[in-house]
This record gives C-alpha cells, structure tokens and sequence, in this order.
C-alpha cells in the first residue's frame, strides 16, 4: 500500500509537469508565430494535429494497460515492456506508411509532407517515450518521467530559439522536435534499465491475445478524444488553407494554455473520486459539489475578463498581424468554459467505471464537428469552425451532465453558477471602464481584488466549505 508521501510527490511530479511543458510549448509558439507568422503557424498546427491523430493508435491505450498489470505484479514489467515496444514498432511502420499514402493522396506541398515526416516521427517516438513512462509509474516513480519530459520540452524550446535567431526555415526549426524527443527515447530506456527492468523481447502470445481485450477500447477512445481536440484544425486547413488555419490556432493556443487550470485539478481529483466511489458514496458527491463549484469560481472570471481584454491580448503576445484572432478567441472561451467542466465530469465517469458512458458522446460530438464544419466553414471561414467546436462543447457538457445527474449525483448547476457570474459581472464592468484608463496590468490586479471582494460578501467561499474540501482529501488519503 502506497503512503501519503508517495501519492503527494506523484500528484506534484504530474502537476509540474504540466504546467512547465504546456508553458513552454505555449513560449515555441508564440516566438514561431512572431519570427515566421501565421502562415507558419498553421503548417504546424496541422502537421501537429494531422500526426497525432494517426499516432494516437499506438500510445495512451497501451500505457494505461501496462499500469495496471505492472503495478499489480512488478515481475512483469520485462516481459510486458518488450512485447509492447515490438508491437509499437509493428504499428509504427504500419502508421507511417498510412500518412505516406494519405498526404500523396491529399496533395500538399513539399514543406507541408516534410512538416508531416517530422511530426509523424515525433509523434511514434513519443509512443515509444510513453510506454517506458508507464514503467515509472508502476513503479510509482512519476519523478522520472516528469524529468525527461521537462528536459525534452526544454531541448526542444532551446534549439528552436536558436534556429529561429540564425534564420534557419520551419523544416529545420521543427527538427528541434525530432532531436528532443530522441533524447528522451534513449535516456527513457536507460533509466528503465538500471533502475526498473530491462525490456524482454521474447514474443509471449498470451499478452498479444490479452491485448486487444484490454487496450483496444482505451486505444478507440484516445483515437476519438484527439479527433475531438484536433479535428477542428486539420478541416480548416483543407477547406480554407495555412493562413486561416494559422489565425484559428493563435486563439487555440491561449485556450490550450488556460485548460491547465481544469486539466491539474481534475488529475489531481481522480484518485480521491475512485477512492471515494467504493469507500463513501456520499464524501464523493460533496467532493464533486465543491471541486465544480471552485472550478467555475476560476474559470468564470478568466472567461470574462479574456473576452472584454481579448484583442489587447492577441496583440499583446503575437503581434499586429494577428489582430483578427481576438473574434476566435472570444468564440473559443465558450469551449474553455464548457470543456473545463467537461473534464471534471470525464474524470467522476472514469472514477466510477463509466468508460461507455463518455466514449460515446465524445465520438458522436466528433462525428458532428466534422460534418458541421465541412458545411459552416464555407460561410463563416474559421470563425464559424469555433461557433462550431464551441457548440460541440456545450452540447457535450449537457450529455455527459445528465449522465451524472442520472447515474451518480445531479448537481445544481444555478447554485454552482450563481455567484461567480454576479461577481464576475461586477468586475467586468469595472475592468470595462478602467482598462483604457489604467495600466493593463494594474486594471486586471483591480478586476481580481474586485471579483474575490464580491465573492466573499456573497459567502461563495465559507470556512465550513474549506474545512470540508480539506477533510474530504484527507478522507481519501487516510484509505490509501
């Protein structure tokens, strides 16, 4: 049985490891998109989304399902890690002569396939990265992986500053992504080595029947959750082409960064909802009434203040010529508001064995963003793709709502609500009369104290809801 202390350094090994690789994927972007401009941007956003889409089939479903086995037998870590990297190895030649044939196919330029290459490499190797980071955390030694990926994102940043200072094209720039990852690759199967088991590459016939039992439905499913992130990028870039891709993607970006927010909560939550779920059903719906409740007391204001500030924003981080991507991201912070609750529901469902219950509206809402967007995106060019995702969303957050409310626990969503769109309302109004008078930043220090000060005197956060949060978590840790 694992302690405290253990859970607690996992918990914060996952946490960082978010927050400084999204943050410096975020920094990549922004200095690519001020050195190249949107045209660049939109290359690598559809290389990025195109690739990993295809190379979803090898990676989440096969880490999830070594985990569980070698953290229930850790003898098994050799036998399962070498059977699973020459089935990646199968599927990575497999996958890679898929997008040789689909980009022949789709006809896209020269620098746009070898954008692809790059991406479709990095995109296996990171398959490869993932399997032996499934290792570490059965072992439950997430430090490891957290090491590496930080250290990849940080080689990755690096040379693509210092390729981007020297002039160098996005081909070469983006190699960055190839050297970074092979690093970690082999500094990955070096540490797996000496320090946790020595991968066996002897074919055993029992883990490749077991496989597709196992892995296949989480394998789908993670298929299905990168079309949902993704798909939006990979139709505007047929449908309209790099540039317009480019300007939907500066106003993705900003959403991408903001959803770390919801992403650290919820992965923190999931072991207190599993373990709740079978040692108190009542713990686990207070948890879950508090967890939305500051959840929105968050995201409410963000979304509210990024809406009345958003082309001050856009041009603050890339620029000028980016100016007409405040209209999507005002459209986008609808899916952020939505999305974000999404992924707390996601993870009370996969807390509580409700695997079918969130697959299936994910693959139904992605269905109906292609469809829907093939048939807006004439019309409305890429605005109308984020009326479209952000819609997606919202009907999603209503699907995935009522299977809770039916199954598990139906949360007021007035009383979640209520109070955070008072106080945010107050304080959009004053960031709306004080930003063009004020310093930016001063006007949004304001805007905050201004927000918390109405939140306190509408009694949203109180002692006794702290003391329960608190409790709550320690309930749960206590059963560990």
């Amino acid at each position: 049985m694992i302690g405290l202390r253990t859970i607690a350094k996992n918990i914060a090994s996952l946490t960082v490891v978010r927050i400084a690789t999204a943050l410096l994927e975020f920094l990549f972007v922004v200095m690519l998109t001020r050195t190249l401009g949107e045209t660049a941007l939109g290359q690598y956003s559809f290389g990025l989304a195109f690739s990993f889409i295809l190379a979803s089939l090898i990676g989440p479903g096969f880490q999830i399902y070594i985990i569980k086995e070698v953290s229930r037998n850790r003898k098994l870590a050799s036998i399962y890690s070498g059977n699973l990297l020459i089935i990646e190895l199968l599927l990575f030649l497999v996958i890679f002569s898929v997008i040789i044939v689909i980009i022949n196919v789709i006809h896209v330029s020269s620098d746009m396939k070898m954008i692809i290459y790059i991406f479709g490499f990095y995109a296996v190797i990171q398959a490869f990265v993932m399997l032996f980071r499934s290792v570490f955390h059965a072992f439950e030694k997430m430090e490891y992986s957290a090491i590496l990926a930080i250290g990849e994102k940080i080689v990755i940043v690096s040379l693509g500053l210092i390729f981007m200072n020297l002039g160098f094209s996005l081909i070469a720039i983006l190699s960055s992504y190839i050297i970074g990852s092979v690093i970690n690759v082999i500094l990955s199967y070096i540490i797996s080595i000496k320090k946790f088991a020595k991968p066996e590459f002897r074919v055993d016939f029992v883990i490749w029947k077991r496989l597709p039992r196992e892995a296949l439905p989480l394998i789908f499913y993670n298929v299905f959750l990168n079309m949902y992130d993704r798909i939006d990028t990979l139709v505007i870039m047929v449908m309209v082409g790099t540039e317009a891709t480019g300007l939907y993607n500066a106003a993705y970006r900003i959403i991408n960064g903001l959803s770390i927010i919801p992403i650290v909560l919820c992965g923190a939550l999931l072991p207190a909802f599993s373990r709740l779920y079978v040692t108190s059903l009542e713990s686990l719906k207070a948890l879950y009434e508090k967890s939305f409740t500051y959840l929105y007391m968050v995201v409410i204001p963000i979304s509210i203040g990024m809406t009345l500030l958003s082309d001050r924003f856009i041009v603050l981080i890339y620029g000028d010529e980016l100016a007409e991507s405040s209209t999507v991201l005002n459209i986008l912070l609808w899916m952020f508001l939505f999305n974000s609750g999404n992924l707390l529901l996601i993870s009370l469902l996969q807390a509580t064995d409700r695997l079918a219950a969130f697959a299936r509206p994910v693959f139904f809402f992605t269905m109906f963003n292609i469809i829907s967007s093939i048939i807006v995106i004439p019309w409305l060019d890429y605005e109308g793709a984020a009326m479209t995702t952000a819609i997606m969303a919202g009907l999603l957050f209503a699907t995935l709502y009522r299977q809770v409310s039916q199954d598990i626990y139906k949360l007021s969503l007035t009383k979640v609500v209520l109070k955070p769109i008072t106080a945010g309302t107050i304080m959009g109004i004053a960031l709306y009369f004080t930003a063009d008078i004020l310093n930016l930043v001063l006007a949004i220090l304001i805007s905050i104290i201004i927000y918390f000060a109405v939140i306190a005197g509408l009694k949203g956060i109180s002692p006794e809801d702290l003391q329960l949060f608190k409790r709550l978590i320690t309930k749960t840790r206590t059963n560990t």
